[in-house]
């Protein structure tokens, strides 16, 4: 039995509700949830362009095939 990912949407509703009694605007609380995610997301991105940027970089110099790459003769 695998364990339990909750989604996105679900995080974001226990954000916006807020589980410790605290009575919270939802729509504000959505909407903070929602700002974090955009730059959670946009880090990730950063710092997966960045890994892909010097990854390939060391790849040019050592006359790297690309296994995916069909080759021709």
């Amino acid at each position: 039995m695998s364990e339990w990912t909750p989604s996105t949407w679900y995080v974001r509703e226990q954000f916006a509700c807020g589980s410790d009694g605290d009575y919270r605007n939802e729509e504000e609380m959505r909407a903070a949830f929602d700002r974090w995610l955009a730059e959670h997301d946009r880090e990730v991105a950063a710092e997966a362009w960045d890994e892909g940027y010097r990854a390939g970089r060391i790849l040019n110099r050592q006359q790297h095939v690309n296994p995916y790459r069909e080759v021709t003769a």
